[in-house]
């Protein structure tokens, strides 16, 4: 059985994420059912472009065994 989370309970998880960040970050939270698969939801606070740049950024590091550079680890 899939365990859904609905649309206000996400913008309102974005809202604490936006509230806890520095101004200028953007950021995207994916919640997604182990169980069922494509099963996700989405919210971000930046445009869908380039909200799907960083994404890709993100997934192709991952496929590569790459690590994130960070303020403390340039």
């Amino acid at each position: 059985m899939s365990t859904r989370v609905d649309g206000q309970f996400m913008r309102d998880l974005a809202d604490g994420i936006r509230e806890a960040l520095p101004q200028g970050l953007g950021f995207a939270l994916l919640v997604y059912d182990h169980n069922v698969p494509g099963m996700a939801n989405y919210v971000s606070n930046s445009q869908r472009s380039d909200m799907v740049t960083a994404l890709r950024e993100c997934a192709d590091k991952l496929d590569a065994g790459m690590t994130f550079n960070t303020p403390e680890h340039r």
